[in-house]
């Protein structure tokens, strides 16, 4: 059986598979286009201290003081477990649970308080009160949008999604991002905005074949970001959350 190694750990060819020198899911009951390897991971690290600074802080809904008098957190796909680690360790009392469908996340150096388990059921296991939080780079809200980046753009509708799902008090906050502005964080952005579109290349040249070889794709997206700092284009990266009825 040939075997490929991800963070120390060895992981069955016949689950994943390899393009373009990329680790992807290779299994029917999973839908996730993003790669599962290290590169994914560093990128998955920058997406959580960009949404830090863009909200200012690691969540919007109202649980401050839950947090602080101590209960119990669920981060459904936590990836490498960033958001996780970092409220692990800001709020000692609460514990936190760090749950995907793929153990990519640490399992000796972490927080007592810190737990990671592999599962794909999110809002069953929340209780009745408990609130549910996502952060999403929704490309559907960008604004002066140009015809190539609209080749790109798949919407995220998460309000419908928790509506169907039962949940309510359902808000949402959208900070601007300044993907294209010249300072450290639209310069982190954009080069997240790059790096997760590199990502991707699979599922997309699935659905555009003329971008299915490596060369063609990067010289696409390569047009996409000079379109995007001519247009000014703006995407809306947005926190929702919404509260599970007792």
């Amino acid at each position: 059986m040939v075997l490929y190694s991800l963070k120390a750990r060895r992981v069955q060819l016949t689950e994943y598979c390899l393009q373009g020198g990329r680790l992807y899911h290779n299994r029917d009951d999973v839908s996730c286009i993003l790669p599962v390897d290290e590169a994914e991971n560093d990128r998955a690290h920058l997406q959580h201290w960009l949404s830090k600074a863009w909200f200012n802080g690691n969540y919007c809904a109202p649980v401050k003081d839950e947090l602080e008098k101590g209960t119990l957190v669920l981060d459904a796909g936590c990836r490498p477990g960033t958001w996780t680690l970092d409220m692990s360790s800001t709020y000692p009392s609460s514990t936190f649970y760090g749950t995907d469908i793929i153990a990519r996340f640490p399992e000796a150096v972490k927080p007592r308080n810190c737990n990671f388990l592999v599962i794909s059921e999110h809002v069953q296991r929340l209780a009745p009160g408990g609130w549910l939080e996502c952060v999403e780079f929704s490309l559907h809200c960008s604004k002066n949008v140009g015809p190539k980046f609209q080749i790109l753009i798949n919407a995220y509708h998460l309000e419908e999604l928790f509506r169907n799902a039962g949940l309510i008090n359902i808000s949402h906050e959208e900070p601007s991002t300044g993907v294209n502005d010249e300072s450290q964080l639209g310069k982190l952005a954009r080069e997240d905005f790059k790096e997760g579109f590199l990502a991707v290349r699979p599922a997309v040249a699935n659905i555009i074949p003329e971008l299915e070889t490596e060369q063609s794709y990067k010289e696409f997206l390569e047009e996409v970001i000079r379109e995007r700092a001519e247009l000014k284009t703006t995407s809306t990266t947005y926190r929702i959350w919404g509260q599970k009825p007792i």
